[in-house]
C-alpha cells in the first residue's frame, strides 16, 4: 500500500488529518504529510474527505492468486460447486473463519500481502483468493468492532467519520448508528480467514454469497422447502453490511440473514448495484444445498 499526496492541488485545510481515525497524519512544515507509515491501513477515510480529491491510495497486489495448498476440503469444493451450479451465480461462494486465540493458521494459507476491509477480502475470495488477515491487516476500523477485533476509534465511536461521510443528519445520530451495530465481544477474535469455499482448507462459520435478489430468494425458499419454517427474518441497516450484517449476525443468531450493502462494499468492496449479500452460518449449508437441489422443478420455470 502507498499513500501519497499530490501537493500542487492540496489547499492544506486538514481535513484529513481530523478525519484519520488514528492520527497517521499531521504537517510537516507547512505541507500535510504521513506521519505514521506503519500506522496507517490505508483505509482511505482521508482520500474520501479531501475535498480537492489530493490524496492518492494504491493497494498492490489486486488479482493475485490463491496462495500455494489452498487447494480446499473435497467437501467445500462440492457444496461450492453445487450453489454455484444450481443458483448460476457469477462468483465463487465465499467463506469466512474467525480465528481466536491458540487457533493455528492452516498450511497454505498465507497473510494478506496489504491491509484490506472485511468487504474487499470478501471480493478478493469471490475471485478466487484466500488469505489470512490479523488486526492489523483489517483495514476497516468498523469491521474490527464488529467482528470482536478491536473497539471502535474514538473518531468513529463518537460519529465523527460516519457524520463526515454524509451517513448520518448529526454526529450524534451517527453516534448512536455505530454503537448499534451487531459487535462480537471484543478481543475475542485475533484475525480471520477469508477465501474462495472451494478453496477453504478449513471448515468455515459463515459462507457469504454476492448474489442477486432472485438468488437470494431461493436460498430462503431452500431454508423452508422440508421443514415449513422458520421464516427468514432480516436486519440491516445500510452500514457495516459485509462485517455485521453477514458474519457477525450469523454467528450470533445461528441464523440467514441478508443485506442490500453498505457505503464502504459498494465503494470498495465490488458489491455491484444488482447484488447483495446472503450470509450463512456453516452448519446450514448443506441443508440449502440439498433443498435446493429439490427446488429444481420450481426453478425451471423461471429458466
Amino acid at each position: 500500500m502507498t499513500w501519497a499526496i499530490d501537493q500542487e492541488i492540496c489547499i492544506n485545510c486538514g481535513r484529513c488529518i481530523e478525519s484519520c481515525p488514528i492520527g497517521a497524519l499531521g504537517r510537516a512544515g507547512n505541507k500535510i504529510a504521513l506521519l505514521d507509515s506503519d500506522g496507517c491501513t490505508g483505509c482511505g477515510i482521508c482520500a474520501d474527505q479531501c475535498p480537492v480529491k489530493a490524496i492518492r491510495i494504491e493497494h498492490g497486489g489486486q488479482g493475485l492468486a490463491t496462495p500455494d495448498g489452498g487447494t480446499g476440503l473435497a467437501e467445500l469444493r462440492d457444496l461450492a460447486r453445487a450453489l454455484v451450479e444450481t443458483l448460476k451465480l457469477e462468483s465463487a461462494p465465499v467463506a469466512v473463519r474467525l480465528l481466536r486465540d491458540g487457533d493455528g493458521i492452516p498450511d497454505g494459507v498465507r497473510l494478506a500481502p496489504e491491509p484490506l476491509r472485511h468487504c474487499q477480502a470478501i471480493d478478493r475470495g469471490s475471485r478466487g483468493e484466500v488469505w489470512w488477515l490479523d488486526v492489523a491487516h483489517q483495514a476497516c476500523f468498523a469491521a474490527r468492532a464488529a467482528l470482536g477485533m478491536a473497539p471502535f476509534p474514538e473518531k468513529v465511536a463518537n460519529g465523527q467519520v460516519p457524520f463526515e461521510h454524509g451517513l448520518a443528519i448529526s454526529q450524534e445520530v451517527a453516534a448512536r448508528i455505530m454503537a448499534e451495530i451487531p459487535k462480537l465481544p471484543q478481543g475475542t477474535v485475533v484475525g480471520e480467514i477469508v477465501g474462495a469455499l472451494d478453496r477453504f482448507p478449513i471448515a468455515p462459520e459463515v459462507v457469504i454469497l454476492k448474489a442477486t435478489p432472485f438468488q437470494a430468494m431461493w436460498v430462503a425458499n431452500a431454508l423452508l422447502f422440508d421443514s415449513g419454517g422458520p421464516r427468514a427474518s432480516a436486519t440491516f441497516a445500510g452500514m457495516q453490511a459485509s462485517c455485521a450484517d453477514v458474519t457477525t449476525v450469523p454467528i450470533l443468531s445461528g441464523r440467514m440473514n441478508v443485506s442490500p450493502g453498505c457505503y464502504g462494499c459498494r465503494s470498495a468492496g465490488g458489491l455491484r448495484p444488482e447484488q447483495m449479500y446472503v450470509g450463512l452460518p456453516y452448519f446450514l449449508l448443506s441443508g440449502v444445498v440439498t433443498n435446493l437441489n429439490g427446488l429444481r422443478k420450481a426453478m425451471q420455470k423461471f429458466r
